[in-house]
């Protein structure tokens, strides 16, 4: 399964002055020129522990038993962090090809995703799914599924928390049909799942 994360980046202009030796030095009774006011960095940095889970080759008698008549190569666990150089909401846009109970996982399959144990500057936080309007939805308090076109943020006592540092697990679980997983010949599955930090 490939699992690739954007790198979100607000590009900030800095314009920085200086005098080279042609430039006139002006004496210190004509006054002190203020200092430039630089704007802050205001870029953020959206990175995770593994873009890139690989099940290799598998059989189905290697695959997992869920239940109900389906099978997963497996549950995996990576991290997602945000660090931004102020205090600010972070609100995570999920991308990717979606089905009822998460992203495509090959033809038919589809791939479960869930994200855990969020904490905002060291603090636990709640994640709630978020609507285009701001407005914060209720969810499970303890693990959150994620979906295509899904917007997810921190919450503190029923509000959009703002922080500097956001780290959250996300966990992974492909599922297919037991009659999906026997195959004539080498079949490739993969899911592709994009985050990223919008712009609030």
């Amino acid at each position: 399964m490939n699992m690739f994360c954007r790198r979100w980046l607000l590009g900030g202009l800095m314009v920085a002055t200086g005098a080279s030796a042609a430039d006139a030095i002006m004496p210190p009774d004509v006054g002190v020129l203020p200092m430039p006011i630089l704007p802050p960095d205001t870029r953020c940095r959206l990175s995770v522990s593994n873009p890139l889970i690989d099940y290799g080759v598998m059989s189905r008698w290697q695959l997992e038993d869920i239940g109900a008549g389906r099978v997963s190569p497996g549950t995996r666990s990576l991290t997602i962090s945000v660090v931004c150089p102020y205090s600010r909401t972070m609100i995570l846009q999920v991308e990717g090809e979606g089905r009822e109970g998460g992203l495509r996982y090959g033809e038919h399959g589809t791939t479960r995703l869930r994200l855990l144990d969020a904490q905002l500057d060291g603090n636990a936080v709640e994640l709630h799914s978020v609507t285009p309007d701001g407005v914060i939805t209720e969810s499970d308090r303890h693990r959150l599924a994620l979906n295509a076109g899904q917007r997810l943020a921190p919450v503190m006592q029923g509000r959009l928390a703002e922080g500097k540092i956001l780290t959250a697990r996300l966990e992974i679980q492909p599922v297919l049909a037991e009659g999906d997983a026997r195959v004539s010949s080498r079949q490739r599955s993969e899911t592709t799942l994009t985050l990223t930090l919008d712009d609030e």
